[in-house]
């Protein structure tokens, strides 16, 4: 592919380079293609928020190992980082960042519309290219000279339309969550909202056999909890109830999970 991309581009040198990451083979080969010895291409690394194994062991500095929640980026669902490609991805990228499921959906249905048949894995780098702030576009000399390269890794295939992880107004969150089917769907949701903020989620087996996301917060210098009980085996055949804690305190059970919850934790983590 890196040899395609050359005889393509002909003399035109690539200035940045985004690459999807799952365990970090193909990343890689692409880091070291682009980060040979003179060349001043900018790699990037880009992940599934759910399953952002790289970005979380560049953030520790060393190689971690996460719990990943479902996402449609299926061959980029990892959870611990290749140890051969560690040194080299933590090195020779310049940045790192992840996409949302509805993201990468909304990138791939866009490039099917150009007649590129991309499914979701394939769809995330222009996701993430999409998804840069000015500040960060500034920050990694993107302008409209730049020469980027987007490696799509993955052909169109069938798969669950994504809901939006993006959603910020309460009230337009609480809809969304009503209308939901079972509680494990409403809770892979709320996981997938809080990784999309950069707050971490993990899942715990209780001895009830229920499901436990905790939530992780280290804006501010703090660390805030919000954990969402439920069982993963009920079916929305009656009004759905998820226990909430938020920092240790219980605020009970409510038939209203979506209320509850999700407005709590956009008042918590918004600021």
């Amino acid at each position: 592919m890196m040899l395609e991309i050359e005889e393509q581009l002909e003399e035109q040198a690539v200035t940045h380079a985004f690459v999807p990451v799952g365990v970090g083979s193909f990343a890689q080969a692409v880091t070291s293609h682009f980060r040979q010895p003179g060349s001043s291409t900018r790699v990037i690394g880009v992940e599934p928020d759910t399953a952002a194994c790289l970005w979380k062991s560049l953030r520790c500095g060393c190689p971690t190992a996460i719990q990943t929640s479902p996402t449609i980026m299926a061959g980029l669902d990892c959870g611990t980082v290749s140890t051969t490609a560690w040194p080299i991805l933590s090195k020779g990228l310049c940045a790192s960042t992840t996409v949302s499921d509805f993201e990468a959906h909304s990138a791939a249905t866009y490039l099917q519309s150009l007649g590129v048949s991309a499914g979701p894995c394939g769809g995330s780098t222009i996701a993430a290219l999409r998804r840069l702030s000015q500040k960060d576009k500034r920050h990694l000399g993107i302008d409209s000279n730049s020469i980027i390269v987007l490696p799509c890794t993955e052909g169109w295939r069938d798969y669950d339309v994504p809901l939006d992880a993006t959603v910020e107004d309460p009230i337009e969150l609480t809809q969304l969550l009503e209308h939901l089917d079972g509680t494990k769907t409403v809770l892979n949701y709320i996981a997938a909202w809080l990784e999309h903020r950069d707050v971490e989620a993990r899942w715990v087996q209780s001895p009830r056999k229920t499901i436990l996301i905790v939530g992780r917060s280290h804006r501010a210098g703090c660390v805030k909890t919000v954990t969402f009980t439920g069982d993963p085996d009920h079916a929305r055949t009656e009004p759905l109830e998820v226990d909430l804690l938020l920092d240790d305190k219980s605020y009970g059970r409510s038939c209203r999970a979506a209320n509850a919850m999700v407005a709590l934790a956009y008042q918590q983590y918004s600021d």
